[in-house]
């Protein structure tokens, strides 16, 4: 029948969907933002500029710490439990 088509359609979207979705994952974690692409020379100097005027060695700083939000929600959770 007609369903018997499905599990092999899921194996190859899981498997087509793997590079993009590792892409995604080692440029945010190697360099702090998902994706930055640069098609043309101008768009490569702009990024590089930007890390360099940071101070930072990263191409994006994230404004929001790890420490901000686990105050967050510490309150978040103390709220849930008080009331």
């Amino acid at each position: 029948m007609w369903y018997e088509i499905l599990p092999g359609y899921a194996i190859m979207t899981a498997c087509l969907m793997v590079p993009g979705l590792s892409t995604i994952l080692v440029h945010r974690y190697a360099f702090g933002k998902d994706k930055r692409v640069a098609r043309y020379p101008y768009q490569w100097y702009l990024m590089e500029r930007d890390r360099r005027i940071s101070g930072e060695q990263r191409w994006f700083k994230s404004k929001v710490s790890n420490s901000c939000c686990m105050q967050h929600n510490l309150k978040i959770s103390a709220l849930y439990i008080t009331s």
